[in-house]
């Protein structure tokens, strides 16, 4: 009996030496993208990594068999079917970060976070603006003269010649806040007289806002930053920081 499954398991994969491996062109998405169709005997063990499972297909390399990369049957040791290709994931970031202030003639650096899950990404393409020109660069820093909304795309290829793309509107501000006050020596105090903010001032609330230079003084701890509101009990050095982007608003010496 022993010898019998032996030699059933010689002829196949004498067989599977003999059947060839084709390419074929399938149609996904209305472009054409070359799959192999394979004939594989052996066995050939799962793994996981990630939360994605794989099938081990030495010598054919690391295959995904979730997520549509493997289409067709596995049994227990004959494994019929296409192993497709799987498209990058374009994506990036910037900073300052959505939830900074950026200005005009500051830069912005941007850092693609785009991962290919059976492969590597052989090519990385920006465009600034809206049909603008595309760029190959892998992490560009960027300076916009224009404020208002700027459509920032990334496209990568990966090495399968597959492509994806990833679009963000960033918008860019024309300066940051600032303050201008007149100073009451005999009072200790500060009061604005004029402000000036990217966007409203009700964007805007006292608890954004700290003084860190060499000296104290109250700053108002509720409400929006408006023209007559005082600071009290200055002393020393006084430098009224934006907090969630380090800008310096106004700047007293006591």
């Amino acid at each position: 009996m022993m010898k019998k499954m032996i030699g059933i398991l010689v002829c196949m994969l004498l067989i599977a030496t003999a059947l060839p491996t084709t390419s074929i062109m399938a149609v996904e998405t209305e472009k054409e993208t070359p799959v192999d169709v394979t004939f594989i005997i052996g066995l050939f063990p799962k793994v996981t990594a990630e939360n994605i499972t794989y099938l081990s297909l030495i010598p054919f390399g690391m295959k995904t068999i979730a997520k549509g990369g493997f289409d067709g049957r596995i049994g227990i040791i004959l494994i019929f079917g296409t192993i497709k290709p799987q498209a990058p994931i374009a994506s990036y970031t910037y900073e300052p970060s959505e939830d900074k202030l950026r200005v005009i003639e500051n830069p912005i650096f941007l850092n693609s976070t785009s991962i290919d899950p059976d492969g590597v990404i052989v090519e990385q393409w920006w465009q600034f603006e809206e049909d603008g020109e595309w760029v190959e660069v892998v992490n560009p820093v960027y300076i916009y003269n224009e404020s208002g909304y700027h459509q920032v795309t990334l496209r990568v290829t990966d090495n399968d010649g597959l492509t994806d793309e990833y679009t963000k509107r960033i918008r860019v501000y024309n300066r940051y806040p600032w303050f201008q006050v007149i100073p009451d020596y005999e009072e200790s105090t500060l009061t604005i007289t004029g402000a000036g903010f990217v966007g409203n001032s009700q964007d805007y609330g006292w608890d954004d806002f700290a003084n860190i230079g060499e000296g104290s003084c109250t700053l108002p701890s509720t409400g929006h930053p408006d023209i007559g509101d005082v600071f009290t009990d200055c002393l020393g050095e006084i430098i009224i920081q934006y907090v969630p982007n380090g800008v310096i608003a106004c700047e007293w010496q006591f």
